[in-house]
């Protein structure tokens, strides 16, 4: 049945999935996660280019409410964000449900 194929597949695929290969050494990991601990400074990945960028965290809050005030960004109100995920999630239980219905089965 398709289902059992459906299943089949992920499981396969999970699987044969390649362990993801960190290029960082054990000393390397363990000084990050030291450095994520500190609570004066922030780090986090570039905007642009794949690298990881350390800021002091006022420079960064500072930075980041400049951002914010320069009037790029639109303050919503609050019943907007309700009737968007409210919509959200209909779709989302709408989708789901066709998905479980091509199965045959609940997921």
């Amino acid at each position: 049945d398709q289902a059992n194929r459906v299943r089949n597949k992920i499981s396969s695929t999970l699987l044969h999935q390649k362990p993801n290969n960190c290029n960082l050494s054990k000393n390397k990991i363990y000084a990050l996660k030291q450095l994520r601990q500190e609570k004066t400074i922030i780090i986090t990945r570039a905007d642009k280019g794949n690298t990881m960028v350390v800021m002091n965290t006022s420079d960064y809050n500072n930075k980041a409410n400049e951002h914010l005030n320069e009037g790029l960004y639109e303050k919503i109100k609050v019943t907007k964000c309700r009737a968007t995920l409210n919509n959200l999630k209909s779709e989302t239980s709408r989708v789901l449900q066709s998905i479980k219905s091509k199965l045959g089965q609940s997921l």
